[in-house]
């Protein structure tokens, strides 16, 4: 049973595009699209982390390669400045230019060999099927990592033939600073045979130390030619192949360039629109603040006013009402008890009336 595994081989996607691009891209950016398809997903991921290792080193190469060039740039102008160039710069600069030549080699042969398996997957569809993702992202990759080998080495050979332009420059001025005159048809003669001897042709001027110090520097100048013909020789074979390689790409570089723009514009609209969010935020949260405390004195306000105005006073008139009833319970007690020992008194007042009258009949009579 096949395992999906398609969530894995999309983070890894992405993880490699955050490491070497500085990206960070979603699911929608490799233009996913949900197609069955009858494939081994744990060998399509273990393919894409190969491929993207070969893709990685092509780009260090492709790197390294552009900071020679910039070494290059700065040695050519120091031994352009020096009244005679030093062995040492001479040495360093020959490393550098066969350390570009192999790294050059490394690079076109590894994009070549991408870029056939890459057609020989797009031949092995059938009419019709749409073109899985992963097969996208390759051709795609390998359009961009060509894109900048081709502006690494055209920067090379522009940085040679100006640097052979200033020599060829350079041996005239000589030249003429020796009181020799040559025209530009005569020194691209002596380029040729390299027998700068000729144009000495006076024996007096040979004679001169001015001379032969001129001459000394015109063949060191020479034999710096020759070293830059051979080199732009050596590109020639490799421009070649790039240029069939671009032609057959030339669409999709174009279309991935056009792409690159507007997604720096849409990064660019991008900060404005989340400076404004930000901005908006820090507002929003104020407004809910000031909304919060405004609630909260209404709920106050109203608490207030309905215990004020009718919880208080009906507190107030079930007490009143309490108080009265109390006084008649006492009252009707009170009344009970009297009227419960009157009766006695009377007797005793009239058994002492009684009294009193019998001790007085005697008197009476």
């Amino acid at each position: 049973m096949v395992k999906d595994r398609l969530s894995a081989l999309q983070a890894a996607v992405k993880e490699w595009e955050a490491d070497n691009l500085g990206l960070e891209l979603d699911d929608q950016d490799y233009g996913i699209t949900n197609y069955a398809v009858d494939i081994d997903l744990d060998e399509e991921a273990g393919y894409m982390e190969r491929f993207f290792k070969e893709v990685k080193q092509s780009r260090d190469w492709i790197n390294t390669i552009v900071l020679n060039v910039a070494e290059i740039r700065n040695l050519h102008g120091n031994l352009l400045s020096s009244p005679r160039p030093d062995e040492t710069m001479k040495a360093e600069l020959d490393v550098r230019t066969d350390t570009i030549k192999q790294l050059a080699k490394r690079v076109n042969s590894n994009l070549k060999s991408l870029e056939k398996r890459i057609s020989q997957e797009e031949e092995d569809l059938s009419e019709g099927d749409p073109v899985p993702a992963g097969l996208r992202i390759r051709r795609t990759q390998h359009a961009t990592t060509l894109h900048l080998f081709v502006q690494a080495v055209t920067e090379f050979n522009l940085e040679q033939v100006d640097y052979k332009e200033k020599c060829e420059e350079r041996i005239h001025r000589i030249a003429s600073i020796a009181k020799a005159e040559v025209s530009d048809e005569k020194l691209e003669e002596l380029l040729e045979q390299g027998n700068y001897g000729s144009i000495f042709n006076s024996d007096i001027i040979t004679e001169t130390q001015e001379a032969r110090r001129a001459l000394e520097d015109i063949q060191i100048r020479h034999e710096e030619l020759l070293r830059l013909e051979k080199s732009i020789k050596e590109l020639r074979d490799l421009f070649v192949e790039m240029a069939i390689l671009v032609e057959q790409q030339g669409d999709l570089i174009n279309s991935i360039e056009h792409h690159v723009l507007e997604a720096g514009e849409a990064v660019e609209t991008a900060k404005v629109q989340t400076k404004k969010a930000i901005r908006y935020k820090g507002k929003a949260r104020k407004k809910k603040i000031i909304l919060l405390v405004i609630a909260v004195v209404v709920v106050l306000a109203l608490v207030a006013y309905i215990y004020f105005s009718f919880i208080k006073p009906w507190i107030g008139n079930s007490s009143s009402a309490d108080t009265p009833r109390t006084i008649t319970t006492t009252t009707t007690t009170t009344t009970t008890t009297t009227s419960t020992t009157a009766p006695p008194r009377p007797v005793s007042n009239y058994s002492a009336d009684n009294s009193t009258s019998l001790d007085d009949s005697p008197s009476s009579l």
